[in-house]
């Protein structure tokens, strides 16, 4: 929750630092999401090989306040500039969720993978839900400097709540290694993990994007962090109701029957978003989006376990963690710069071709490097 309040109000925040024209400021929020993000890419691997040999607790202890930290100081920020450097330091520490779905996943009954990863998902997407909407209530009553220090605090008591409350054994981690059956299939990580970047391409960093998109569309100035908040996070309600459902309905039907349909939803909802007139119009869209975006991610990681040999989930899960922050960093950063050239509606059609050619890519793959 405290992370996802940065999204909706970190482009007026860069403007209160001096930036003016719309493509600076799409540009340079781009930027700063997406610098932590190719950051986490590059340490991702790092922290899942530490995890692995010393504890996965330690690993979100790290993560959870070193990130509380940087966040904190953000609200010091002077320049554009400043906010950058937190950016990349954030980036270098971070990986808490990256951290629990590996945990979560190893832990987790192959029969039960996406149950389990979706009931993460839900968790996580209620934080991204609540996240955006109370970041723009504090940013219209106590600023935004002031919002940045709230999720300092949030993410601190992250760092408490698994200080105090997970009891990491040895005896779970050394089970962990054991050779089963399962050879892995390399193949099809790969598409996994190209999936995995496609779908962080089209919703990491786009929360910028939509607060500017809804700006345009907002013919009042009246509450507009608020209701940017409110259309970012559009996607995060159907999100909760619908990731456990889609979980329960992937472990029993098979991964590779949600997965092309949820990319086939998702595409031709982007493309509705470029079409958007108002801001009642997007935020239905976005809602929409919630409900495929639910069978994405926590079908991916959970087909990634059934097709990976339990010695080498670790580094499979790792791998797809590094996907998922490489994603972000294409979104961050390679949204942005489109958006400054073009116009935002224009990625979200770029987006949208990118989820229906994933779509058929995944078809024919899993024809030819069988799953099941």
């Amino acid at each position: 929750m405290g992370l996802s309040q940065i999204a909706p109000i970190l482009p007026f925040f860069l403007r209160e630092l001096g930036l003016s024209t719309h493509d600076d400021i799409a540009f340079y929020s781009g930027l700063s999401f997406g610098v932590t993000s190719l950051l986490l890419a590059i340490f991702s691997p790092l922290w899942s090989f530490l995890g692995a040999k010393f504890g996965y607790k330690k690993m979100l202890l790290r993560a959870s306040l070193g990130m509380a930290i940087f966040t904190f100081l953000i609200a010091l920020s002077r320049d554009v500039f400043d906010v950058i450097i937190l950016r990349v330091l954030t980036g270098i520490v971070a990986g808490f969720n990256t951290t629990a779905v590996v945990y979560i996943a190893i832990q987790a009954p192959r029969k039960f993978s996406a149950y389990a990863l979706g009931t993460l998902s839900t968790a996580s997407v209620s934080g991204s839900l609540l996240g955006p909407l109370l970041g723009g209530l504090l940013a219209e009553f106590i600023g935004l400097r002031f919002s940045f220090v709230f999720v300092a605090i949030l993410l601190f008591l992250s760092f408490a709540t698994v200080l105090f409350f997970i009891d990491e054994k040895k005896t779970q981690r050394k089970s962990t290694e054991k050779e089963e059956n399962t050879k892995t299939n390399f193949k099809m990580v790969l598409i996994l993990c190209f999936l995995t970047i496609v779908v962080q391409f089209g919703t990491f960093g786009i929360a910028p994007l939509v607060s500017l998109y809804v700006e345009s569309l907002h013919k009042s100035k009246e509450f507009m962090v608020f209701l940017s908040g409110l259309v970012v996070a559009a996607s995060g309600i159907s999100n909760v109701f619908f990731a456990q459902k889609l979980g329960r309905m992937a472990d029993r039907i098979g991964y590779e029957r949600v997965i092309p349909y949820c990319l086939l939803f998702c595409g031709i909802l982007f493309c509705l978003h470029s079409l958007a007139q108002t801001v009642f119009v997007l935020f239905c869209l976005r809602f929409a989006l919630g409900i495929g975006l639910g069978g994405l991610l926590p079908c991916i990681n959970a087909m990634l376990k059934k097709i990976s040999s339990k010695a080498k989930l670790s580094v499979v899960l790792g791998m797809n963690q590094s996907s998922h922050a490489i994603g972000g960093f294409m979104s961050s950063v390679g949204n942005g710069y489109l958006a400054a050239i073009f116009d935002i509606r224009t990625v979200f059609v770029i987006i949208s071709l990118s989820f229906i050619l994933s779509a058929f890519l995944f078809l024919i793959a899993n024809k030819f490097f069988k799953t099941h």
